[in-house]
């Protein structure tokens, strides 16, 4: 809008009291065809705003200046009911005023005088569309339609302010016509008009009094008559003290801000609580309100910001876009942080306000998506969460997850602490912590030590339960998993898993879990529980826990919690009706064996779907290492590259119907176990083999206290039907005479 003027020297006033009012020659009028009702959101303050733009815009043009050498001091006089408020423009380092913005006062009630020194605003700025500060980045706007609506904003209601305009010996006064379209009725100084053309006030000078030849002048709130935005003529309002120091809010230099400013290359941030809620752009207001967000986000600030740089609406309220005014935002605090670190508690309050939930944070200050956040940012972020050194922090979506992730984090040794969603995902998006899954592993690598003896019945039982669930689902097309139980001192974690070579699972179970006592009390029930229902309960717990995190690891496909959970069920089902259902007891004919019967009823074997089921009968010393291979998967055998080649192991198989499978050829003396198989068909002939419990067989060299021929049940568990109806049957392992106390009794014991 203004162009620069060359002269030799600037005028200031001659102090001999000239008139007011210049004298002019025949007028001129210009209509500028823009209708009172133009721009309907622009206010006063916007209005003020784009006129202290092109007066700071006009000085840096004409006195080539810096930015940031541009310098604004306030000055006040009082004096019985008159008040002068003055900001005077200077350049850094120097006192000669430049320009200023003068509000002169009686009762509350004055004048506005804007002047810029060695400057010209040409008859043809004032058309719309016209502009001297077009591809400018660094000003409030790309053109030059501003102008023109703020004259218009401030004559129209409820403003009705004057506004007149002194520039090139030429007056413009601006009004309405009849058909309420904007006009400027145009005058020009005569050459006989002495010095300048505002009366000299010995009260309170003016840094100098405007030249009308060279100098820019705004005059605004004159009382004079006029014509209003509805046609009516009528008096202009002179403006109040009121409006006028809320209208210099429209400014970051017209405010005198005591402390709270930090000051970056990339803008400032304004941290005084007084002056929150603002958005500048090179030190011009956005937009400020108590009732309106100055943020395009429609959330409140905290704060207020002066942007460096930046491209605005077309209304002037805010910048161009949400990611824009978001990156800004990042940009000053990255830079107002290396200034003062201590300033991150401010972002991490910020963050902490923010809802649990997807909904956008509480505060615009820190709504960028968690992609754009500076690194360094959350880098400082990271080192003020870890001032609570035993604090874990995770978000409300893991919580919901895996409602036992409290109990987790307190087993690690730490309180655990739920982030805001916003803050999490800002987090995890620049992979700053550790999962709660990497220190379970952590522990559990450097601090384990494998359990290899189990004492107890419960002990027992829960680790073939867990072998016998693993397997069955590694058998039904699941990743095999190979499973230690692991001592981790007093730490309360459950497992650890982790994804080997060959897309293998491995875990490790904490020790813990075999202590029936403690599992029971874990899982709130009772301490009268069985042995075998306690190991079901606590293997179905671990089951699920440990196939959740494999889960997580399986990169390939998505494993399926329910068919899993279904198929455990089945698994742990089946290995209990093996206990109840199934005999193994001793005989001896020719040679000393075993015979497995089902009771009468039992019916464990007529499944249609049943292959039967298989017996092996393997000797301690030969096969002893393969017992935990045997029961985990089959194929593990082999891939050990051991082999069951023992002439004394035995394979006995009982097909669907029949009631009882004997196999002989023992040896007396010697240790045996046994590994009892179910065989389900699939298709036509592929079977699938579930593996159930099994238990040394034991020689007796001395058997005084017992008769010549018995038999003892080798499973534990419950007793059955046919178990309750034979009382004196017990539970323990199978014992086998020598060859030579066999010859007592040739005929087997009645099931």
């Amino acid at each position: 809008m203004f162009q620069r003027v060359n002269r030799a020297q600037s005028v200031l006033g001659s102090g001999n009291g000239v008139s007011s009012r210049p004298v002019l020659l025949p007028s001129q009028e210009i209509n500028l065809s823009i209708p009172s009702n133009y721009a309907p959101s622009w206010g006063p303050m916007q209005a003020f705003r784009e006129l202290v733009q092109n007066w700071r815009a006009a000085i840096i043009q004409s006195f080539d200046l810096e930015p940031r050498g541009f310098r604004v001091k306030r000055d006040e006089a009082f004096s019985n009911d008159l008040s002068v408020i003055t900001f005077t423009a200077t350049m850094a380092g120097e006192d000669k005023p430049l320009g200023y913005i003068r509000f002169r006062s009686i009762d509350g009630l004055g004048t506005i005088e804007m002047v810029n020194r060695n400057a010209t605003i040409e008859r043809d700025h004032l058309n719309i569309g016209s502009t001297t500060r077009r591809g400018s980045d660094n000003q409030a706007a790309t053109h030059g339609e501003g102008l023109k609506i703020a004259l218009l904003v401030l004559q129209r209601q409820p403003q009705n302010h004057s506004v007149r305009l002194v520039t090139k010996s030429t007056d413009w006064q601006f009004d309405f016509t009849p058909e309420s379209k904007l006009v400027a009725r145009q005058a020009h100084f005569s050459p006989q008009q002495p010095g300048g053309f505002m009366t000299e006030d010995r009260t309170h000078p003016r840094p100098f009094l405007a030249n009308p030849a060279s100098d820019v002048v705004f005059i605004l709130g004159e009382e004079r008559m006029g014509i209003d935005d509805c046609g009516q003529r009528r008096k202009r309002s002179p403006i109040q003290s009121l409006d006028f120091e809320k209208w210099c809010t429209c400014a970051i230099f017209l405010q005198d801000i005591p402390n709270g400013n930090v000051y970056t290359s990339a803008g400032t941030l304004i941290t005084n609580q007084d002056f929150s809620g603002r958005l500048y752009l090179n030190g011009m207001l956005l937009q400020g309100s108590s009732t309106q967000t100055a943020s395009v986000t429609g959330l409140p600030l905290q704060y207020s910001y002066d942007f460096e740089n930046g491209e605005v609406n077309r209304e002037r309220q805010s910048l161009a876009s949400i990611d824009a005014e978001g990156l800004s935002i990042m940009e000053i605090w990255k830079m107002a942080l290396m200034v003062n670190p201590e300033l991150i508690s401010k972002l991490h309050d910020m963050l902490m306000r923010s809802r649990r939930s997807t909904l956008p944070p509480r505060n615009a200050d820190v709504a960028l998506e968690h992609q754009h956040w500076k690194r360094e940012i959350v880098i400082q972020l990271k080192a003020h969460l870890l001032k609570s050194e035993k604090t874990w922090y995770f978000s409300g979506s893991q919580l919901s997850r895996n409602p036992s992730l409290r109990s987790k984090i307190e087993g690690l040794g730490y309180t655990g602490k739920c982030l805001p969603w916003h803050y999490w995902q800002i987090l995890q998006t620049h992979k700053i912590f550790r999962t709660v899954s990497d220190e379970e592993g952590q522990i559990f690598v450097a601090n384990s030590r494998e359990v290899s003896e189990f004492d107890g019945k419960y002990a027992q039982e829960l680790v073939y339960l867990m072998r016998f669930c693993f397997s069955a689902c590694t058998l039904s097309g699941i990743p095999h998993m190979d499973t230690h139980f692991v001592q981790v001192g007093g730490l309360c974690l459950e497992a650890y898993v982790w994804q080997g070579f060959e897309g293998l699972f491995f875990c490790k179970i904490n020790a813990r879990f075999l202590n029936k006592r403690k599992s029971l009390e874990w899982l709130g029930l009772p301490k009268t529980l069985d042995d075998l229902a306690a190991a079901s309960y606590v293997a179905k717990s671990l089951f699920r826990e440990i196939y959740s995190k494999c889960a997580q690891l399986e990169s390939q496909r998505q494993l399926e919690q329910n068919p899993l959970c279904m198929q455990m069920d089945k698994a742990i089902q089946d290995f209990a009706e093996i206990k109840n259902a199934i005999t193994i007891s001793g005989h001896w004919t020719e040679t000393p064996g075993i015979t497995i019967a089902q009771p009468p009823g039992a019916g464990w074997l007529d499944d249609p779907f049943s292959g039967g089921m298989e017996t092996e009968v393997h000797g301690e010393a030969s096969c002893g290492e393969l017992r935990g291979l045997l029961l985990s998967d089959p194929s593990l055998v082999r891939r050990s590259g051991k082999s069951c080649s023992a002439t004394s192991c035995r394979v006995g198989h009982m097909m669907q119907g029949a009631k009882e499978l004997t196999i002989s050829g023992l040896e007396s003396g010697k240790k045996y176990f046994c590994v009892v198989k179910k065989l389900v068909q699939t298709g036509i002939v592929t079977p699938i083999p579930i593996i159930t419990d099994y238990h040394i067989v034991e020689s007796q060299e001395s058997q005084a206290e017992a008769p010549a021929s018995y038999s003892k049940k080798i499973l534990h568990g419950p007793q059955s039907e046919y178990e309750a109806k034979n009382p004196k049957r017990e539970s323990a392992v199978i014992g086998i005479p020598k060859a030579e106390e066999a010859s007592t009794s040739a005929k087997r014991p009645r099931l």
